[in-house]
């Protein structure tokens, strides 16, 4: 337990209600400089008293507000860092001294995507426990967002702008990826401008179709004369 990372969420963070107290559960769990908290998420739920489900949604939350971030690792919990100013110095959170038991099985697998872990976590989508035709679907998302040069960090933000600006709707992949445009967290007030940027697949396309005629207008334009 760390009393000064305690005492920081309690005193500057500005996260509230299930988020706060998901936070401090994490807290709870770290060392001195807020780096080396790995609980499962089933200790968390236990801890806060909510579900799981709802763990992992308000996790990507605290992603988003700037105060969390989040080491996937693959057959074991992630490992958490309190986002804490004047502690944190930018880098990765060390692997802790106490391991937790690998999975049996050894057979190599491919190196994670951090780009597919993010946009199937931050739907609350289980990245491990997809089927073959979800992960056709998934890939072609992620190569989208890979074109667009999206990062992690960004997909969460977008996530948590999707569920503020669409509470009813279901956040999926697909949903996400097809809003992207919409979900600028920067845009959320910018109501009159809804309606300007193409959105997801097709912002992509307008913008291929606009620089294919910017190029050619170009070359008119030099063979006149």
């Amino acid at each position: 337990m760390a009393i000064k990372i305690l005492d920081w969420v309690f005193e500057n963070s500005k996260a509230q209600g299930i988020e706060r107290l998901i936070l401090l559960v994490i807290a709870d769990h770290c060392n001195a400089d807020g780096e080396n908290a790995f609980p499962r998420v089933s200790v968390i739920a236990r801890r806060a008293n909510v579900s799981e489900r709802t763990v992992r949604r308000r996790i990507n939350d605290l992603v988003a507000l700037g105060e969390l971030k989040v080491v996937q690792r693959e057959g074991r919990s992630s490992i958490y860092k309190i986002v804490v100013p004047g502690l944190d110095n930018g880098q990765e959170s060390p692997e802790p001294e106490q391991e937790e038991p690998k999975p049996k099985n050894k057979k190599a697998t491919r190196e994670r995507n951090p780009i597919w872990d993010a946009l199937l976590n931050s739907c609350d989508v289980n990245p491990d426990k997809v089927n073959s035709s979800e992960k056709t679907r998934y890939g072609k998302l992620v190569k989208v967002l890979k074109e667009i040069d999206a990062t992690p960090e960004e997909i969460f933000a977008r996530a948590a702008t999707y569920r503020y600006k669409f509470p009813k709707a279901t956040l999926t992949p697909t949903a996400l990826v097809n809003r992207w445009s919409e979900c600028d967290p920067s845009r959320v007030e910018m109501n009159g401008l809804k309606n300007v940027v193409p959105q997801g697949w097709n912002a992509i396309k307008a913008a291929r179709e606009q620089r294919e005629v910017s190029t050619t207008k170009a070359k008119g334009e030099l063979n006149v004369g």
